[in-house]
């Protein structure tokens, strides 16, 4: 028996293609949410739930031949976004005023850590396919953290009056 390499190989182009631009546009829609909302923390976590179905909706229209069911993977990247928000929420107030504006490691690691929570909560729909597993949360370790700097540096062409906006 050969080794299936044609699914994983259009699995991983889909996966990258739809993990770019559903995070991209996801945190566009989170962060444009959070601008018409009250800044609290009840408001930052809605905030990240709609930037969720947003990013998971995108990542779902490229991956749909591999998702069993649409509104799992809908749960599963909102749910995941939200994680990823109580840890900002908590975050935001003890790292970036510490100055770490424009400092890349930190960014680096927030990525990381946003990739792996996201990767792993959606990963389980990939259960029965442990090479989709695997494939998933690497790219989603890799591309969080680049997408994250890349901000972060277009970010720094447009400083704001109290610093950086992350």
């Amino acid at each position: 028996m050969e080794p299936v390499t044609e699914p994983v190989d259009s699995f991983l182009e889909a996966a990258v293609r739809g993990t770019i631009l559903g995070i991209i546009l996801g945190s566009f829609n989170q962060v444009l949410v959070s601008a018409f909302l009250i800044d609290t923390p009840l408001n930052r976590l809605v905030s990240f739930v709609i930037g969720g179905l947003v990013a998971g909706a995108i990542q779902g229209a490229f991956l749909r031949r591999h998702i069993p069911s649409p509104w799992i993977w809908l749960s599963l990247s909102s749910i995941s976004w939200l994680i990823v928000a109580c840890w900002d929420v908590w975050l935001s107030d003890n790292l970036v005023s510490r100055g770490a504006c424009y400092q890349i490691m930190p960014y680096i690691l927030i990525g990381a850590f946003r990739g792996i929570v996201v990767g792993l909560g959606q990963s389980l729909v990939f259960c029965q396919h442990p090479r989709l597993v695997r494939v998933w949360i690497v790219v989603n370790i890799l591309l969080w953290p680049t997408l994250l700097v890349v901000a972060v540096i277009l970010d720094s062409f447009f400083p704001t009056e109290g610093g950086c906006s992350f």
